[in-house]
């Protein structure tokens, strides 16, 4: 079988999908298993050719099956659209998409009248091979495990359990991105691969889904297959690699012995960089000294908060609170290890508040500081706790760089600052993202999809109507109709459908389309968030 995967192109003009281009790992590791038995594979990388090349490519190689990329909820309406014009060329063949959103809300692509066949829930690698190899025989698609269609959305969905041997996973078909890989990069850093080490994180920070889509469990990779990993990296020209670990250095005897079999296999000329915990910098300090000699140039942090009443909030449960992430940040630079540090913004923020984090980046000399917006991303803790609050339910402002919440803070007249002497901190509330009009996130114009799919109640870059529940204040500006839907009818739909789509039992972590492994989660939206014990 002929099997073609697509990037879409990006959801929105900012976020981390800017600053981090990476390569399609997901896909990779999903193109890997698929040619265990034969089928072929190709990819094409909207962001970074003209869709006309797509087209040329459907109509001369006709692929059986198209996989879309959609990690992220800005790439809904583009991995929509995009498989839209698939079928245009190709109206027969079998389109899946996957990834941390398609597991998260598989309604949002599969609907009455959507292009989009199929969606694989979780981990993608064997799922993908399961339903090629399906189809390939004929059989249903619905009736393959961690296969959703419309068929068993409501009723008859058959989850996966969660993966266990990490490594009978092939390694990546990283030939698969051969022709884009001098283009992905991390920061100015290019090009750069992506290396997975682990899956999963025991931690429950309640504005990430990770834990609970893992189950708190946290997988690792071999130190032979991660080396064999590097070397094909390695070989292929590259001496750059992100790990793409959610907590790197968790487990210190793993990394102690992951740096022993780099060093043995002569990779010490290659550059790493990861990201991790402020506190598991403070209680494995020699590791990463040791890691520093080996190639760790950047380490990113979780900060997240300045002080322990912040942590508290977002339960971040660091060791030894704000005075620990200070400690990490000053150690990492005296091993010439750079910390990026990553600080949340909170919408609830008043000016005294944006000054104390102002005067902490000053004091601390955080050369590296990084800013997001407080973001009830679906499926997490905080978005159970907020969601009635939501100001927009346009999926282009869930870049963390938006406010969809309300502001504490009055607007700013004209988008110029509330005062002149700089002292409000008013240039760190850019730096996130908070610059405000009528109570609400300044507007950017963003690509929008105007009127797709009315029978879905998808209108001009809204998700379905009751896509977020409950009554809320909605934004200014929302442009478009709600296709023809009211919103509690749509709702109900969800909720009609929900209690079979996604439970913790069905997690199986990240290896699906997505090029990320943050926002992936099993979330029943008629009921509190579910944590399996």
């Amino acid at each position: 079988m002929r099997v073609t995967f697509v990037q879409p192109l990006q959801g929105t003009k900012f976020g981390f999908t800017k600053i981090l281009r990476v390569e399609p790992l997901g896909m990779e590791c999903v193109s890997s298993t698929l040619k265990l038995h034969d089928h072929e594979t190709y990819y094409v990388d909207l962001r970074l050719d003209k869709p006309r090349v797509l087209e040329n490519h459907l109509r001369d190689w006709k692929p059986h099956a198209v996989g879309i990329a959609c990690g992220f909820s800005t790439d809904v309406y583009t991995a929509l659209e995009g498989a839209r014009q698939i079928k245009d060329v190709l109206p027969d063949t079998i389109i899946f998409t996957g990834g941390h959103h398609s597991s998260l809300v598989p309604g949002d692509l599969l609907f009455p009248g959507s292009p989009i066949d199929a969606v694989v829930v979780g981990e993608g690698e064997w799922p993908t091979l399961d339903l090629i190899d399906a189809m390939e025989r004929g059989d249903e698609p619905s009736a393959v495990p961690g296969i959703m269609t419309l068929e068993n959305l409501g009723n008859g969905f058959v989850s996966r359990e969660i993966m266990a041997g990490m490594d009978d996973l092939p390694l990546p078909d990283r030939e698969l991105s051969k022709r884009y890989r001098h283009l992905y990069h991390h920061g100015f850093r290019s090009p750069s691969a992506c290396v997975e080490t682990t899956r999963g994180c025991p931690f429950n920070c309640n504005f990430c889904s990770i834990w609970v889509f893992y189950q708190r469990r946290a997988r690792r990779f071999s130190a032979e297959r991660i080396v064999a990993d590097l070397e094909h990296v390695r070989r292929l020209g590259e001496r750059d690699v992100f790990f793409t670990d959610d907590i790197a250095f968790l487990q210190r005897e793993s990394y102690e012995e992951l740096a022993d079999a780099i060093e043995a296999a002569g990779l010490t000329d290659m550059s790493f960089s990861c990201e991790t915990r402020a506190d598991l910098v403070m209680k494995y300090p020699e590791t990463f000294k040791r890691w520093k000699e080996i190639g760790l140039h950047m380490v990113f942090l979780g900060i997240e908060k300045m002080d322990d009443d912040g942590l508290d909030s977002v339960r971040k449960r660091t060791k030894g609170g704000a005075l620990t992430n200070l400690a990490a940040i000053e150690y990492l630079e005296d091993c010439e290890i750079s910390p990026l540090a990553s600080l949340i913004a909170d919408p609830g923020w008043d000016d005294e508040d944006f000054d104390r984090l102002e005067e902490t980046v000053k004091l601390h000399k955080l050369t590296n500081p990084g800013f997001t917006v407080l973001t009830p991303l679906p499926g997490t803790e905080l978005w159970e706790t907020v969601k009635d609050k939501i100001t927009t339910d346009d999926y282009a402002y869930f870049d963390v760089m938006h406010l969809v919440l309300p502001s504490k803070l009055p607007p700013v007249g004209g988008g110029q600052e509330a005062r002149a002497d700089g002292a409000s901190g008013e240039n760190l509330r850019h730096a996130a993202g908070v610059q405000r009009r009528s109570g609400h996130a300044k507007r950017v114009r963003l690509p929008r999809l105007s009127g797709l799919y009315p029978e879905a109640g998808l209108g001009a870059g809204g998700v379905r109507a009751g896509r977020l529940g409950g009554p809320r204040e909605v934004t200014p500006r929302r442009i478009g109709r709600r296709g023809g839907r009211d919103r509690d009818q749509g709702r109900g739909r969800l909720e009609r459908q929900a209690p079979a789509l996604l439970r913790p039992s069905t997690a199986e972590g990240s290896g699906g389309l997505g090029l990320s492994h943050r926002i992936v989660v099993h979330r029943n939206p008629t009921s509190k968030l579910e944590v399996s014990k």
